[in-house]
C-alpha cells in the first residue's frame, strides 16, 4: 500500500512532504470515531527471527477465525542491532500489529489469545501501545527487567508498570 501511495503522490507532486506523508491520520480530523463509540484496541507483539514466519502465521489466522476485520495491519522487520534501552521493544525478528474496533468480550478474548501466541513464541508484546496483556507477556523475568527494576520510584509509577510487573518496591 505504501509503494501505492508514493507512486500516486510522485505522480502529481515532485516533493513530498514528510508530515503527511509518515502521519497519513493527521489529515482526517477525528479519525479515531471511524471505530466507532468503544474505539479501537492494538496488538503488537514482535517474535523471535527463528519462528517468525509460523508465528505471524498462527497470529494472522487467530484473528481470521474471530472475524472481527483488522481494519489496520503493519507487518515489520527488525534488525539484529540490539537497542540500548533496558526496556527497548525492537528486537531481531518480526513485529505485526494490528487494530480492532472494540466490541466488548469478544474482542478482549481476541487478544487474550493472540497475546498468548505471541508468548508461547518467545515473543513479547509493545507494553507501551497495549491495554490488555497480562505481565507474562512483558517477560517479568527476563535480564532486561531486571536492570531496569531498581530504576523505579516506588512514589511515581504507571499502571501499565502496575499491570505488567506489580508494584515497586521501596529500596
Amino acid at each position: 500500500m505504501n509503494a501505492l501511495r508514493l507512486r500516486r503522490r510522485l505522480a502529481w507532486e515532485s516533493v513530498v512532504d514528510a508530515r503527511r506523508w509518515l502521519f497519513p491520520l493527521d489529515g482526517i480530523g477525528r479519525w479515531n470515531r471511524l471505530y466507532g463509540p468503544r474505539g479501537f484496541v492494538q496488538f503488537q507483539g514482535v517474535l523471535p527471527a527463528a519462528v517468525e514466519r509460523e508465528a505471524v502465521t498462527a497470529l494472522l489466522r487467530r484473528a481470521c477465525r474471530a472475524r472481527r476485520p483488522s481494519t489496520l495491519a503493519v507487518l515489520k522487520r527488525f534488525g539484529a542491532l540490539a537497542s540500548p534501552g533496558p526496556m527497548s521493544f525492537p528486537r531481531a525478528g518480526a513485529t505485526l500489529s494490528l487494530d480492532f474496533a472494540h466490541a466488548g468480550p469478544e474482542t478482549d478474548a481476541l487478544l487474550a489469545d493472540l497475546h498468548a501466541i505471541c508468548r508461547e513464541a518467545g515473543g513479547r508484546v509493545y507494553a507501551a501501545k497495549d491495554a490488555s496483556a497480562p505481565a507474562a507477556c512483558l517477560s517479568p523475568g527476563d535480564a532486561a527487567m531486571a536492570r531496569f527494576r531498581p530504576h523505579v520510584d516506588p512514589r511515581f509509577e504507571s499502571d501499565l508498570w502496575r499491570r505488567l510487573a506489580g508494584p515497586a518496591q521501596a529500596g
